[in-house]
């Protein structure tokens, strides 16, 4: 499906993006390699919404993105690649609408409109071209997984599911050529692979909960997290894209070890585990290796690890000790992010979630 290039932000959607204005952040200098692991973007709640803020670890400062009352930014995903920055943007109040914005630092002053009047979620840049892939809902009712080339505009569909089915999670592999992605439907969720031109394949038959797909660096394997039901705790697996092979990582079956994020330059992962009592951080190399708690905080909850693209540091989400994501309120007002060193050195911290890796400013 053709869509024409996108043009300048409708303005009951305009999207200001602001310069030059520093807030407090942590003070503490940080020694990073490489400007694309000196930033971050994230979401932080605000008197009128929430909007998108950026930070830069050398120094602490923090800077404000978006000043949008009545509306909501969410879901910050950046490209270095393309070299924009893709959120998701939509009425406060709690509105299932949300649009779909991709802002680029060439165009400072406002974002441009991709899909407009959508449900989207799951916002995924490819490694190795312009391409952005996302999930969202059809006027009526299907759940579709797409990919917009931002250079052109041009749009296509890769799956679609109806009847109740919904797709989820759609992510890159490293040499662009193909994703990861979930179909859930009646309590089970089973991993897809999904490419261009070719009709959705499933990796594994299976009755259970496989989630949190992500492939690894080479390509060989994707990672992802199991339960045998929804609510059941999970284990970290890893599979073959083919399916020809699985391979459980911690074989924990009363501990819950999920969210898996792969290392871009080493054969490591990032995952939670309440191994300790609670929601931990940690590290362990694949396809095997023993596991690194990184933060040791029995008071908090730590959740959505993520490498930097250095992969020497990690940023993570903090909220309240016990939380349970299938249980309690998300509280975007109470919730931090925060970054440590593969050692797990703390090395910044601040108000927000929803945090992703992007170059810091000048």
């Amino acid at each position: 499906m053709a869509m024409a290039p996108a043009a300048a932000c409708p303005s009951a959607v305009a999207v200001a993006l602001l310069t030059g204005v520093l807030l407090l952040g942590c003070s503490r200098a940080v020694n990073v390699a490489g400007a694309a692991s000196d930033g971050l973007v994230f979401v932080r709640q605000t008197p009128s919404g929430t909007d998108l803020f950026r930070a830069r670890l050398s120094d602490g400062a923090i800077e404000r993105l978006t000043r949008t009352p009545g509306r909501n930014e969410d879901w910050p995903d950046w490209s270095d690649r393309a070299g924009r920055l893709a959120f998701l943007s939509g009425p406060a109040g709690g509105s299932p609408t949300w649009d779909l914005l991709v802002w680029s630092a060439a165009r400072r002053d406002q974002a441009a409109v991709f899909v407009q009047g959508r449900s989207e979620y799951f916002l995924d840049w490819s490694p190795a071209a312009p391409l952005l892939a996302y999930s969202h809902q059809t006027g009526a009712g299907d759940f579709v997984v797409a990919q917009i080339d931002v250079a052109n505009g041009t749009r296509q569909q890769l799956a679609s599911a109806s009847g109740g089915a919904f797709l989820a999670r759609p992510s890159f592999s490293f040499d662009g050529r193909r994703l990861v992605a979930q179909r859930i439907e009646g309590g089970l969720s089973q991993l897809l692979i999904l490419a261009p031109g070719e009709p959705p394949r499933r990796v594994l038959e299976t009755s259970a909960y496989d989630d949190h797909g992500r492939f690894t660096r080479d390509d060989a394997w994707i990672a992802f997290d199991r339960r045998s039901s929804r609510h059941a705790p999970a284990d970290l697996m890893l599979v073959r894209p083919d399916g020809s092979e699985t391979r459980n990582l911690t074989n924990s079956p009363d501990l819950d070890e999920h969210s898996p994020r792969v290392s871009p330059v080493r054969d490591e992962l990032t995952f939670v585990s309440d191994r300790s009592g609670t929601n931990d951080v940690y590290v362990v190399g694949y396809p095997g290796g023993e596991a690194r708690n990184l933060t040791h905080t029995p008071d908090t909850s730590e959740w959505m690890p993520q490498f930097s693209p250095d992969g020497e540091r990690i940023v993570f989400v903090i909220l309240p000790g016990g939380f349970r994501a299938d249980r309690d309120r998300l509280d975007y007002g109470t919730a931090r992010i925060a970054v440590v060193d593969r050692e797990g050195r703390r090395l910044f911290e601040t108000n927000g979630i929803d945090p992703d890796w992007m170059p810091a400013w000048e």
